[in-house]
């Protein structure tokens, strides 16, 4: 747990000396992590905690979605075409820094901080460290298979991107309970969820970002004058274009991977733990 205080503490001191979106990305990573710890622990202080880190993270998502469609717009067009859209995305991409910066510096990111040091002074957190957790630990991965095996059958079912996103955040949550069992103690079923989760993970967070991606290049094309600005409106059109065959394509893959008999090692919630 000091380790992970420590990894926080380290990236935001580099976000603040000299911002890189990598950066950012572990920090979201390691606020994510301390909020999987909390919602093992009962208790409105923890559950309080749990909800004041979730909104800091949040003050960081544009920040990840700005940088995420910058580099993906330099990979997708050739550099003549980017060359149109690069100072609109520094644009925002520059604002959305600002907004990070200014939430790690703050009253709230200060208070949060100390409570979570206060809370691992705790005696409740304490026992729970020294049991290491075991029951807790057991319900809460049972308690996210479950919701796996829910969001899966609503995804496959209805299809639409709330129900994807759902089961994005529901392998996401199950990933994180079961990296709590150390490395050594895991049996090779955990394992074996545990790689399947990443790499669903890997494609539905690249599903993800073609749609956050073009929400945004909604958001641009709607600010731009297509009469002053025709080759930006051609290019954000280009790109538009490329992410939809991007995301129809990893959606495929998503539901190979969601319909073969391998997944089930995910699904059922019946079996013994």
């Amino acid at each position: 747990m000091k380790k992970l205080s420590h990894q926080l503490k380290k990236r935001r001191s580099r976000l603040l000396r000299c911002y890189d979106d990598e950066d950012l990305h572990q920090l979201r990573i390691r606020l994510r992590r301390m909020r999987g710890h909390l919602k093992l622990l009962p208790g409105e202080q923890a559950h309080r905690l749990r909800r004041e880190l979730g909104m800091l993270t949040d003050t960081t998502n544009a920040a990840r979605d700005w940088d995420t469609l910058f580099t993906h717009t330099g990979e997708l067009l050739p550099p003549e075409q980017f060359h149109h859209l690069q100072a609109l995305l520094q644009l925002h991409r520059r604002a959305a820094h600002e907004t990070v910066l200014a939430m790690l510096q703050s009253d709230a990111w200060t208070a949060a901080i100390k409570q979570w040091q206060q809370l691992e002074k705790d005696e409740l957190f304490r026992k729970y460290r020294a049991s290491d957790g075991s029951g807790q630990k057991k319900n809460a991965v049972r308690r996210a298979r479950q919701r796996v095996d829910s969001a899966r059958s609503k995804a496959l079912g209805k299809g639409s991107d709330r129900s994807w996103h759902k089961l994005r955040i529901a392998i996401k949550d199950l990933r994180y309970q079961l990296d709590e069992t150390p490395k050594k103690a895991r049996s090779s079923h955990d394992r074996k969820m545990i790689a399947q989760c990443k790499q669903l993970q890997e494609y539905l967070g690249a599903w993800h970002d073609t749609v956050t991606h073009r929400q945004l290049l909604q958001e641009l094309a709607d600010s731009l004058d297509s009469i002053h600005y025709p080759r930006a409106t051609d290019a954000l059109d280009i790109l538009d274009n490329a992410i939809r065959e991007e995301q129809d394509r990893v959606l495929a893959e998503v539901k190979t991977m969601l319909q073969q008999d391998t997944l089930l090692a995910i699904a059922p919630v019946t079996e013994r733990m």
